[in-house]
């Protein structure tokens, strides 16, 4: 999940048996954000946003052609 702000996020946590899900989450206005976002670029993965990616990322776009809205948020995935 790339998060474009630092205010305080309500999760549901019910069905959470740790806190693994922590480290997926990316606060993308921190400076290690770009370093962790070209690594996850680089390999098989999908990517979560509340809305669209911030223009300074549209770097990532590169990675993630293919796009789906779902409400109020976007899923990023490769080309299949």
């Amino acid at each position: 999940m790339i998060e474009d702000s630092e205010q305080v996020i309500g999760r549901e946590l019910q069905f959470q048996a740790n806190d693994n899900w922590r480290k997926y989450w990316v606060y993308s206005r921190r400076t290690e954000a770009r370093a962790y976002l070209q690594t996850l670029a680089d390999s098989p993965s999908t990517l979560v946003t509340r809305g669209d990616v911030p223009d300074r990322w549209n770097w990532l776009l590169n990675s993630y052609p293919q796009s789906e809205k779902i409400g109020r948020w976007t899923i990023f995935y490769p080309n299949t």
